[in-house]
């Protein structure tokens, strides 16, 4: 199954068949059985079944397969004679890093903060690592070497910075309270920057899906997980008043009931 197929049936969640079985097994144990900590080796398959329909075609050996990787890497255990099947400890390191979590709580000072650096041109693989962790950490690109965000990450960026020895130079600036940046007033350039209406517009289109197709509740699931992870989770003060993101996140927790207390 490719990649892309494996990211269209999972709303973009996973791209891989391990992924894809671990989040399967997951889904299962936690969501599907309200908080059980084993599963049978042939009910993981059924379960993955359910969660997915696509599941069923990983054949059998590519799924038997999924799962071998799975136990070679830690990330799930078995019993002595391969009938039970549970997530370990790293598995959900894992599952932690693919499943992003809703911040009901974010504070802020009211302040915007402008991240500057000076990399090297020769220096790319660094450069690259700085723009990955610029946007996983929640800031938005506005032009080439400039990011904004509303929360003052000067600490985090200083450890990221020593661990892996960057060279060049890094600088957060404070905006000040309603701050601009040239042309731009407050408004346009968080909308330039984060995109919100289009981010709205998929938390719009995955209420409506849950409108009308209620029963593909795994779907759902794994498409509101994909839709929050492009999510900078902004303070509620600066979004917008039509922002979906909220009343998204309300009908996600009634088709997941137990999710927020299954990833602990």
């Amino acid at each position: 199954m490719a990649k892309l197929e494996l990211k269209k049936i999972t709303g973009g969640l996973v791209g891989t068949a391990t992924d894809l079985v671990l989040f399967s097994l997951f889904y299962s144990l936690e969501i599907g059985l309200g908080g059980s900590r084993s599963l049978t080796m042939g009910g993981a398959q059924c379960a993955g079944e359910r969660a997915w329909e696509s599941v069923a075609e990983l054949e059998r050996q590519r799924f038997e397969r999924a799962l071998r990787q799975l136990k070679d890497k830690g990330l799930i255990t078995s019993s002595l004679d391969s009938t039970q099947i549970a997530i370990t400890k790293m598995g959900r390191e894992r599952l932690s890093r693919l499943i992003p979590a809703y911040q009901e709580k974010r504070p802020w000072n009211g302040v915007f903060y402008v991240i500057t650096y000076d990399i090297p041109t020769k220096h790319n693989k660094e450069r690259n690592l700085l723009r990955i962790f610029l946007k996983k950490i929640g800031c938005g690109l506005l032009q080439e070497s400039v990011w904004v965000t509303p929360y003052n990450h000067s600490y985090i960026l200083k450890e990221f910075i020593e661990e892996r020895g960057l060279q060049g130079t890094i600088l957060v600036s404070s905006l000040g309270k309603g701050g601009a940046i040239g042309e731009y007033k407050f408004a346009e350039l968080i909308e330039k920057v984060y995109k919100l209406s289009k981010l709205s517009e998929r938390y719009r289109e995955f209420i409506d899906g849950a409108k009308h197709q209620p029963r593909n509740k795994s779907y759902l699931v794994s498409l509101f997980l994909s839709i929050l992870r492009d999510d900078p989770q902004l303070p509620f003060g600066i979004l917008p008043k039509d922002w979906e993101g909220m009343r998204a996140y309300e009908v996600f927790q009634k088709l997941a009931l137990h999710f927020d207390n299954a990833r602990a």
